[in-house]
């Protein structure tokens, strides 16, 4: 083969390998930090939904304590609760950080290729607000599924993996957020 043509074979796999990682993930420019919404999340996860993750002008992560769920109780005061689930605790969270749990959250989704557990026990919730809108990810990292609320009403569940929960617990002990320590809570 002349080495003109080798040339162009190769510039031609570089230009068409560089297209295909382009179209593979979208990015939405946060400033400081990226967002990068991989096409299988798309799929998944309502485009409203995640710009308001995306777009937060308030974003909190809440852990919970998994059992004794009291169906549609937010709690009182001493007792709060998200969905029925005792609040352990809950912080709002840098851009930075809301990049890192949003990212992360988004190739857990990407990444689970349909299977799920049944149980439901969420530790971990994600609570974001943009104008008057609100969205509301109750997370079962053990079961790898999520509740998504929008405005304070259920819409359709999606799964994701159980990787993201290292990051959600690096998250919250950052800000002494106590996690429940059940299900192999060592990562």
């Amino acid at each position: 083969m002349k080495p003109s043509y080798l040339i162009c074979l190769i510039a031609l796999s570089l230009s068409l390998l560089s297209a295909c990682v382009q179209s593979s993930h979208s990015t939405h420019d946060k400033g400081e930090t990226d967002i990068i919404i991989p096409d299988a999340t798309a799929e998944k996860l309502d485009a409203k939904i995640r710009d308001i993750l995306e777009n937060a002008n308030d974003f909190e992560l809440v852990t919970t304590e998994p059992h004794g769920k009291r169906p549609q109780d937010e709690g009182t005061k001493d007792d709060p609760r998200l969905y029925g689930y005792r609040i352990l605790g809950r912080a709002k969270v840098s851009s930075k950080e809301q990049a890192r749990l949003v990212n992360e959250l988004y190739q857990g989704i990407a990444a689970n290729k349909g299977e799920v557990a049944a149980c439901f026990d969420p530790r971990h919730a994600l609570v974001a607000k943009k104008g008057e809108d609100r969205v509301e990810l109750v997370i079962c990292f053990e079961c790898l599924s999520m509740n998504v609320f929008l405005n304070g009403k259920r819409q359709e569940g999606v799964l994701t993996e159980g990787f993201p929960k290292k990051v959600f617990n690096e998250v919250a002990a950052k800000h002494k957020l106590k996690v429940d320590p059940g299900w192999h809570n060592n990562n």
